[in-house]
């Protein structure tokens, strides 16, 4: 016959204090414990506690089904056999915080459209490219909750891509899952047990002086619309792709003061910036005003995104034929003529609106541009 639990403190001389003992099946280990306490009084108030939750149990155990009582056996028998200390109890719980989080989950287009809703300063830009991936997690099914991806399923999708373009979906896909986190749509993100492709390292790229002007030029002649869109990436290092570029105003550009003022609304850190209006752009928005005849109450480029980018393809296959366009060449050839035409790299740093280390700018532009190539591409005009 089993003796009867004594829920009494006791006094330990090795750890100078009071404790009690707590039996198997109280115990949140499923193994005796003890409970120790500096005061008497505490353990005291601890010892009722734990006497009432046996008599509870004891009473709640034998009101308990035979059945259930069997089923409970059973699963504590297989639990066993497995070697580890698993909770029957922890494994119900967490069966029931996948259930109810599968109800009040979303499945993964509805996170990615609420995402989407929910970041209203994303550049148009950015918003097609999580458009983009979304589009890709079709093939998944519009009724699978984000609560049941597991990192095969996004393994499915990113297989086909290339490595530049895995890595692009892969920050996307995080920042979407950490957003379905804290919406408590789901409780982990998949994307952290996969890895990115490792990318050689390049050189930065940039265009000539020659290039330069040459697109410039043409845009001048036949396509006027373009001109801003080469003078600001090329002489202020503008974000091409972004809103720094695409919703910047007249009234952003003071030719008096000689500064562009890049608003935290529209820069791409969120932090207002000012870059200094050089005497070429300064001659090349000139130039564009009084041939377009453009109000300046309109944004400074008009131009759609998509048409601007097919206008951008033309006229660079006509100034390079058969070479292919430079990702931010614009704004890396900006970067190059600051750093390799003796201003500082606190200016440069300034103007770009760069948020990482001054030394990595450094290491990436100092000597991309011969020091001669950079004092002459100031001297750029129309």
């Amino acid at each position: 016959m089993a003796r009867p639990v004594k829920f009494l403190p006791h006094w330990s001389e090795s750890d100078q204090a009071w404790f009690v003992s707590i039996p198997p099946k109280l115990s949140k280990t499923g193994k005796r414990a003890r409970l120790f306490f500096k005061d008497k009084h505490d353990a005291l108030r601890a010892a009722s506690n734990l006497k009432e939750r046996h008599q509870k149990f004891g009473v709640s155990l034998s009101s308990i089904d035979p059945i259930r009582l069997t089923e409970a056996s059973e699963a504590y028998k297989r639990l066993d056999a497995l070697g580890r200390p698993y909770s029957l109890l922890s494994i119900v719980q967490d069966w029931i915080y996948r259930t109810e989080a599968k109800s009040r989950s979303k499945t993964i287009l509805e996170t990615f459209d609420a995402y989407v809703e929910a970041k209203g300063h994303l550049s148009a830009v950015h918003r097609q490219q999580i458009l983009t991936v979304k589009h890709r997690f079709e093939q998944i099914g519009t009724a699978v909750p984000i609560s049941d991806l597991e990192p095969k399923h996004i393994e499915q999708v990113l297989s086909p891509l290339a490595s530049g373009s895995r890595n692009r979906y892969l920050r996307i896909l995080r920042a979407v899952f950490n957003y379905a986190i804290r919406k408590d749509w789901t409780k982990q993100n998949p994307v952290d047990k996969l890895d990115f492709a490792v990318l050689p390292k390049r050189s930065i790229e940039i265009f000539t002086n020659n290039q330069i002007q040459r697109m410039l030029d043409i845009s001048l002649a036949t396509t006027i619309a373009m001109v801003p869109y080469f003078a600001l990436g090329a002489f202020a290092g503008l974000r091409v792709d972004s809103g720094e570029m695409t919703k910047l105003e007249w009234s952003d550009i003071h030719f008096n003061e000689k500064t562009i003022v890049v608003r935290a609304e529209i820069a791409k850190t969120g932090r207002k910036r000012f870059i200094p209006l050089v005497d070429n752009l300064n001659a090349w928005l000139t130039a564009y005003l009084n041939k377009s005849l453009q109000p300046r109450t309109k944004p400074v480029i008009t131009l759609p995104y998509g048409t601007l980018r097919k206008a951008r393809k033309r006229i660079f296959a006509l100034v390079s034929p058969g070479q292919a366009w430079i990702p931010a060449g614009l704004r890396h050839s900006f970067a190059s003529a600051m750093i390799n035409s003796r201003r500082t790299i606190d200016d440069t740093v300034l103007a770009l609106g760069h948020i990482g280390s001054p030394t990595m700018l450094w290491n990436n532009y100092h000597l991309a541009m011969p020091t001669e190539q950079a004092e002459e591409y100031w001297k750029i005009l129309p």
